[in-house]
């Protein structure tokens, strides 16, 4: 009696909610036909392996893709940062921006129009998951302002 032949395939079942790969099994025992049998996936469960996850429900920790440069700007010439960041799920992913402990803005960009020397100093960027536990991450970056440009237009 021969051993079937099989071949595993790495591409998702057809189910997309299901993870996991599928064998097709082929050859003459028994004279059946070929058949494709999933086979679970255990990085994609839990502790049953006959329970499916959504990979896209799974909560992943926030983590700085890009973080913000160190920057040099002329005083009263716009100076832009920008922080990338991941998280799942997406949609609850915040990034914010602050200063000496202070919320500055929300989003990927903090953009200051006319910045002056007094805004020269580290910038934070943190990216976290709001209602969620995970330790939100953060990266900083230096801000310089050349120039001066002073702000009290009674001072002229």
């Amino acid at each position: 009696m021969e051993s079937p032949v099989g071949a595993l395939s790495s591409t998702p079942p057809r189910d997309s909610k299901k993870a996991g790969y599928s064998v097709l099994l082929f050859g003459p025992p028994i004279g059946t036909n070929n058949s494709k049998r999933p086979i679970p996936n255990p990085k994609a469960q839990g502790s049953d392996p006959l329970v499916h996850r959504d990979p896209e429900s799974e909560l992943v920790a926030p983590a700085i893709v890009i973080g913000p440069k160190d920057t040099t700007v002329v005083a009263g010439s716009e100076a832009t940062l920008e922080c990338i960041a991941n998280a799942r799920p997406l949609d609850v992913l915040v990034v914010s921006w602050k200063r000496d402990g202070r919320r500055l803005a929300s989003g990927r960009h903090l953009i200051i129009p006319a910045p002056a020397s007094s805004d020269t100093g580290s910038y934070v960027c943190e990216a976290s998951l709001s209602n969620s536990t995970a330790k939100p991450v953060e990266a900083r970056a230096h801000l310089t302002v050349i120039g001066h440009i002073d702000r009290n237009p009674a001072l002229q």
